[in-house]
């Protein structure tokens, strides 16, 4: 569960919106591009991986392919937000904090994966380690 100081709520209305420049909208544009890229491929890999690990009955695969397909969803709706900050007029602030709320949620869920990870790599040591001395 999110509080609400760690999920803000980005879809707020502004009274006046910064416009970014055009150079500005050229490097947003490009990162909006590779993202998208990035994103669709992930999504890709994700749902293959899925089939795969359904045709061989391999729930490991299943999982993977999920959290695969899960952080391209993310990355392509970030990449389609800071699509629309370069190529709208009037918007580009609430579009960017869009953008953001969606990198939050792909980077807090790999932060999660991160530590969960050292966690179980630090048990299994003590583990190993507690196994070996006996």
């Amino acid at each position: 569960m999110s509080s609400p100081e760690t999920e803000p709520t980005p879809l707020a209305p502004r009274s006046s919106e910064y416009e970014f420049s055009e150079r500005d909208g050229e490097i947003i544009r490009s990162l909006a591009r590779k993202m998208n890229f990035v994103g669709l491929f992930a999504l890709g890999v994700g749902v293959f991986v899925i089939f795969l690990g359904a045709l061989m009955g391999h729930a490991g695969s299943i999982l993977s392919g999920a959290l695969y397909a899960l952080i391209g969803i993310w990355t392509h709706r970030a990449s389609v937000s800071f699509r629309n900050v370069a190529d709208t007029r009037g918007n580009d602030i609430s579009n960017l904090m869009h953008a953001l709320h969606d990198l939050q949620k792909l980077y807090g869920f790999q932060f999660w994966l991160c530590a969960l990870g050292l966690l179980a790599s630090i048990i299994t040591s003590i583990a190993l380690l507690y196994h070996r001395t006996l």
